[in-house]
């Protein structure tokens, strides 16, 4: 740095940079996506690497993954290419795109592949395929522009809604009070009333799942859990039986990682409670009624 030169903070590239050094020792990955973000040469397209997607039996993690047109770009290497890893890799997709369709609004989830195993002018076709189709689904559902240095809430805000495609990140229940109209400087309870008809706002903890299967209590003794298609919560503890069902419309928000290993908070749809399990009186069932939230009451 020259003398007479600052430092300055600038979140686009600090988020960048994190996101492509994910895959600095893998090398085939490393190029396949560095590759198709230069050539799609588009700063307002929020790219996310390793992406985490929870399967039925574990977890898979795409390669590439742009959130705002649900699109996802696979490096193929050599082991792809037998028969028992071929059917593997179908139902792993299958998986993905169930996930990704229940729970991102952004149209049906895309899957690109880069064979990675053949003649460099077969990779580079495959990486040229797949900017074609992130640009032509760019076309058709024109997402918002990805602002990195914008306050979250003024984004929702300006919005006038916030969907779970959106996949925007709260740094703070203060600010996912602010969407609402709130400004709290902090804010430490995690469900309240929003003053209006029957809307609760909830920041819940999801339990950690565990190595061997189970699933740890997030706080309190209680074990909040979302189903894998994102339509149901369940809440369960052994200090007392869950409730009846009721109309409260529980507008939650479940507090995990951004990018950069952050504390964020993200919706994860609009609830309603539908009394306890029916064997099992100790686990309370929410079921999910809305993917958005309109905050026009609020502001």
């Amino acid at each position: 740095m020259s003398r007479g030169e600052a430092y300055i903070h600038d979140e686009r590239r600090e988020y960048l940079a994190h996101v492509f050094s994910r895959t600095k020792r893998k090398d085939y990955e490393n190029y396949v996506v560095n590759a198709v973000w230069q050539r799609l040469a588009d700063p307002y397209l929020q790219p996310e690497t390793q992406r985490y997607v929870r399967r039925d039996n574990g977890y898979a993690l795409i390669d590439l993954y742009f959130p705002a047109v649900n699109v996802g770009v696979e490096c193929d290497e050599a082991y792809h290419l037998g028969d028992w890893q071929r059917k593997s890799d179908k139902a792993r997709e299958e998986e993905i795109a169930a996930r990704l369709n229940s729970v991102d609004g952004a149209g049906g989830y895309l899957a690109c592949h880069v064979r990675a195993f053949g003649t460099f002018e077969q990779m580079e076709h495959d990486i040229d395929q797949a900017v074609k189709l992130i640009n032509r689904r760019k076309r058709e559902i024109r997402p918002k522009p990805w602002m990195p240095g914008v306050p979250p809430w003024e984004t929702a805000i300006e919005q006038g809604c916030i969907r779970v495609g959106d996949g925007l990140a709260l740094h703070s229940i203060a600010d996912v009070c602010r969407c609402f109209g709130r400004n709290p400087k902090r804010m430490q309870r995690c469900y309240f009333s929003l003053q209006h008809e029957r809307y609760y706002l909830w920041c819940p903890k999801l339990g950690i799942e565990m190595p061997d299967g189970t699933v740890a209590s997030a706080a309190f003794g209680i074990t909040n859990t979302l189903s894998y298609d994102g339509k149901t919560l369940y809440q369960t503890t052994d200090k007392y039986k869950a409730g009846p069902a009721d109309d409260i419309l529980r507008i939650t928000f479940a507090r995990g990682r951004d990018e950069l290993g952050r504390t964020a908070y993200r919706l994860i749809g609009v609830f309603r409670h539908d009394g306890p399990k029916e064997d099992d009186p100790w686990t309370g069932i929410d079921v999910k009624v809305a993917d958005e939230i309109d905050l026009s009451p609020w502001n």
